[in-house]
């Protein structure tokens, strides 16, 4: 599926500034293309820019869904957590993080670690603060089940927030993610390392891409097949609360 950022999106980003935050990665790629006519001595040399802000997980604990809930109205507004830094996610041409809770419904709780469940008010403030593109994939996908994981992806269209890594479907597992900026093309890949022992219903194993090495090469190869300009793969690994990498995981980065 392919996306086209749109010009009114861009104007309606506050003007950048300097990045000042550890946690906001600006990553800004420079693409060098030869737009050309039919004669050669027409060609011209266009440098096109982009710039991605990508940051870590975006979860709710029980903390966070106490602060956010107006105890007289028992409506959730989480527009607090990012009051601070949504100018620099904003201020991107598109802004990544990692869904790392899953939007199942009221009906099933709303909680914090271990099993997350986020109110929907959660993915509209994540939507006003300028993301464009989550990854689904990752250890707390599963943790409504699969009902959790189908209606996540509902509510995130909803808000008209990009998705990769978790699926309601195989038929879109098979779609490779293509976003197209200022002419500039990205294919998206995402997959997570498990989800905390917490089975998938079986022969829909489709539904949260798995950190295996068959599976992704595969993808690569089809995204290659698209000819994009980049291809970006959002894997959730790691050993958590280590500071250096293990060589399991080095070797991961290197495959």
């Amino acid at each position: 599926m392919r996306e086209e950022i749109t010009e009114r999106r861009r104007k309606t980003r506050t003007p950048g500034l300097s990045a000042k935050l550890m946690f906001t990665l600006l990553l800004v790629l420079f693409c060098a293309v030869i737009i050309s006519g039919n004669d050669r001595k027409n060609q011209i040399d266009i440098y096109r820019q982009v710039k991605l802000a990508i940051v870590g997980d975006l979860m709710s604990h029980d903390e966070q869904l106490a602060a956010a809930l107006n105890n007289q109205t028992g409506e959730y507004d989480f527009n607090y957590a990012f009051r601070e830094v949504s100018q620099y996610l904003q201020s991107a041409d598109l802004t990544i993080g990692n869904l790392e809770t899953v939007l199942a419904g009221a009906e099933t709780g709303y909680s914090g670690y271990p099993r997350f469940n986020s109110p929907d008010a959660y993915a509209a403030a994540i939507a006003a603060a300028g993301f464009d593109l989550l990854t689904t994939a990752n250890n707390h996908s599963n943790d409504r089940n699969e009902p959790g994981i189908f209606r996540t992806l509902e509510i995130l269209d909803q808000y008209g927030i990009g998705h990769i890594g978790t699926y309601n479907s195989a038929e879109a597992r098979e779609e490779i993610k293509l976003v197209t900026i200022n002419s500039v093309s990205f294919a998206f890949l995402s997959y997570s390392y498990g989800t905390n022992g917490i089975p998938l219903v079986q022969g829909h194993e489709w539904s949260v891409n798995p950190l295996d090495k068959d599976l992704i090469y595969n993808d690569i190869q089809r995204a290659k097949d698209l000819g994009p300009d980049f291809i970006i793969v959002l894997p959730h690994m790691g050993d958590e609360y280590a500071e250096e990498p293990s060589e399991r995981y080095k070797e991961w980065v290197r495959f």
